[in-house]
């Protein structure tokens, strides 16, 4: 809109050249680091449309709806992967299970990693692979976002796998050993930050699985 505005002429106001920016309808996550190291890993989420439709008075924005994280029933755990244990029956006092994982790493005191995504249950598995990558195999940001992810979620007993991200070999070799192996076309949209201790630099990694993921320095 800023670009919009002339300093030699008025512009006309019309509804039809206005264009609403388009908002995922699934939960969000975004990486921060500013020039003093301060780290901010944010994932959020309304569930479902409109969260639970209610807007907290004098602020504007909406209250999510995570109800449905919360276990249908006792002994339900299926193949299909509803699970019915205990633990996560709605209750008086008690929070809903939540896959979201917004994760900050720091090494000897000092900030290392941000890293989060979206992804309903496949977050921990994405944001546990952006780390691996990193600290493990010696990644940058970029190529720790860019790498093949996997999912299993114990039930259903699949292992998901992203296409064209591994070998056939591979896969032969996992379903040889009992695996099933499922192909899907995306794991998440890991939004990740990395401080290169060589230089102390930032390195931002944007998931290009998404369009309107972006990195950027300010």
């Amino acid at each position: 809109m800023r670009s919009t505005i002339r300093l030699d002429q008025a512009s006309v106001s019309s509804a039809t050249d206005f264009e609403w920016p388009v908002e995922s309808p699934q939960t969000t996550h975004f990486s921060v680091v500013d020039k003093d190291r301060n780290a901010v890993s944010l994932t959020y989420t309304l569930e479902y449309g409109y969260g639970s439709a209610i807007v907290v008075p004098g602020a504007g924005f909406l209250l999510n709806n995570e109800m449905g994280d919360f276990n249908a029933g006792p002994g339900l755990t299926n193949a299909n992967g509803l699970i019915g244990t205990p633990a996560n029956l709605a209750e008086p006092g008690k929070r809903m299970l939540s896959s979201m994982s917004p994760t900050i790493v720091t090494r000897d005191g000092e900030l290392f990693m941000v890293t989060g995504t979206p992804g309903g249950r496949t977050i921990i598995n994405t944001v546990l692979q952006t780390l691996l990558n990193v600290i493990d195999h010696g990644m940058n940001a970029q190529a720790a976002v860019d790498a093949g992810r996997i999912h299993h979620q114990w039930l259903p007993d699949r292992f998901y796998f992203e296409k064209q991200t591994f070998s056939p070999d591979s896969i032969r070799l996992l379903e040889k050993l009992g695996h099933i192996a499922v192909e899907r076309e995306g794991q998440g949209s890991a939004q990740v930050i990395v401080v290169n201790t060589d230089n102390m630099s930032l390195e931002g990694g944007q998931d290009r699985r998404h369009t309107d993921s972006t990195a950027a320095g300010y």
